[in-house]
């Protein structure tokens, strides 16, 4: 099986499954592919449907590798077809900078009109091991949320939220429209990445009522990227763009290392859906 990472929806002829990248490590631009030793099931649909597919499909399938495309509820349909599974499900969220939701996926089989995401079965006697890490080390502590919707953050401690904020990134020496090294994950976690609009925080994820505050420090993030994209040989890694903006310098990669708006984190039993974080397949 071909998979590709690849910056250009006309990069796709060859390949049977694969992903828009925002880069690479090295580039901006280009294609890359990795010739997997499994057979493949790919389908496009709806979440319902994708779960559906998964369900009937799925039961021997050594990994799942999923793309969503901006439809909004990720958390929910990542959870939702990660019980159905018994294997690792990754992936994360197509780097489109065009058109609507939808546009970004690959292809394959479309029962319904309105495409969600799609799927990419793996099979083989080839195993598959799962890894994910969050780079922001430093706690600064647990934290309680109130919330106007799933992605809108009103208040942080009962104080408003851009507030809290702004005051402790002036406190960790971080400029105050910096949210990739400072953020919010979940209690298992798996961050979000928050963004300031007319003074309304917003998430690219789901918030929870309880979060925990992080931070990563400027120099800590080369090391901790290029460790994770070369540790393990034979792998497919899904990081973040976010984190992809903050690595202050390219680098190689000996394995196929993607950037993503999103990332499908293989967690116990279950796979969330975040921002700001490193995801990979290892293979055999």
């Amino acid at each position: 099986m071909i998979f590709a990472g690849y910056t250009e929806k006309t990069e796709t002829e060859g390949i049977d499954y694969g992903c828009l990248t925002y880069g690479f490590s090295d580039c901006n631009e280009g294609v890359r592919t990795a010739d997997l030793p499994y057979t493949q099931k790919v389908f496009g649909g709806t979440y319902d449907e994708i779960i559906a597919f998964a369900e009937k499909e799925g039961s021997q399938a050594r990994a799942a590798i999923v793309m969503t495309d901006g439809a909004g509820g990720e958390n929910e349909f990542v959870l939702r077809l990660s019980k159905k599974l018994k294997c690792p499900v990754v992936g994360g969220g197509a780097a489109r900078a065009f058109g609507k939701s939808g546009d970004g996926l690959f292809g394959g089989p479309v029962s319904s009109a309105a495409k969600q995401a799609d799927i990419c079965l793996l099979f083989g006697d080839t195993p598959v091991q799962s890894a994910m890490f969050n780079i922001h080390t430093h706690i600064v502590g647990e934290c309680t949320l109130e919330l106007d919707g799933p992605r809108i953050l009103k208040k942080i401690d009962g104080e408003d939220a851009a507030q809290f904020l702004r005051a402790k990134k002036e406190e960790l020496g971080f400029a105050e429209q910096d949210f990739e090294h400072l953020t919010f994950s979940s209690l298992a976690g798996v961050n979000a990445h928050l963004s300031e609009d007319g003074g309304i925080i917003k998430s690219g994820r789901d918030l929870d009522e309880k979060m925990i505050l992080r931070y990563v420090t400027a120099d800590e993030v080369q090391g901790r990227m290029e460790e994770f994209y070369n540790e393990k040989p034979n792998s497919l890694v899904f990081g973040c763009a976010g984190l992809k903006g903050i690595t202050p310098d390219a680098f190689e990669c000996r394995n196929t290392g993607l950037f993503l708006f999103g990332e499908i984190c293989a967690l116990d039993g279950v796979s969330e859906f975040g921002n700001l974080m490193l995801s990979r397949i290892e293979i055999g």
